[in-house]
Formats: structure tokens, C-alpha cells, sequence
């Protein structure tokens, strides 16, 4: 027989957590929610003050890391649209496409291109 706990629209089958016995009280459900946590590339464009850890650290990091697009529009001062100008133009190497939304580039290649 299930056991369910109501809290916050969110139901906890007891049956489902063999670490529980039949006769265990739990006062609060055993949820684990996880946290969100920010990309250590992402900038916020809301406030012109912000300043990514990637950006922050770029002179760090090694030349096999890879960064994501806001960072790439910080270094060079520019938009996204003109980021993927460059790219289409040459002057920008295209970015390594991670997965079917994730796509970053190489840290070694942009300085190549500052340094010119």
C-alpha cells in the first residue's frame, strides 16, 4: 500500500525510498530539489556592471578551455548578432557545438584572434 505526502504540490511516494520502513514518520517529505546555479560564462546583460568569472579570469584560463557566447561579446565589445557576423565573415572562429544548445569557443583560438 502507498504512502503519500502533500507538500507544496509535490507528492512523495514512501514505498519508492526502500530506506524507509513501514512504520518510519517523516515530517518532511524527502524531496530533493536541485538548485540552479548560474554558468560561470553567463553575464548578465541587466547590468552593464557584471562581470563573468570566465571574463574575469580569461588571462587564466588554459588554452583547451572553451567559453561560452556572452564572454565572447564581452572580449571583442560587441552583440551577439555581430559575434555571429564575425563567424560567418572569418574573423571569429566558428564555435564547437556541444550539444543541440550548447555551443562554445575554443579559448586558445580567441586569443589567437585578439592577438592579431
Amino acid at each position: 500500500m502507498a504512502k503519500h505526502i502533500n507538500r507544496s504540490a509535490v507528492t512523495v511516494a514512501l514505498n519508492a525510498l526502500p530506506w524507509l520502513s513501514d512504520n518510519a514518520s517523516v515530517s518532511q517529505p524527502a524531496v530533493v530539489v536541485p538548485t540552479v546555479q548560474e554558468s560561470p560564462e553567463t553575464v548578465d546583460h541587466g547590468d552593464p556592471g557584471t562581470i563573468s568569472d570566465a571574463l574575469k579570469n580569461f588571462s587564466l584560463l588554459p588554452d583547451d578551455a572553451h567559453v561560452r557566447q556572452p564572454v565572447v561579446e564581452a572580449l571583442f565589445a560587441c552583440s551577439p548578432a555581430t559575434v555571429w557576423r564575425m563567424v560567418k565573415r572569418g574573423t571569429l572562429p566558428a564555435p564547437k557545438k556541444f550539444s543541440a544548445r550548447v555551443s562554445a569557443w575554443n579559448v586558445g583560438e580567441l586569443r589567437k584572434v585578439l592577438a592579431k
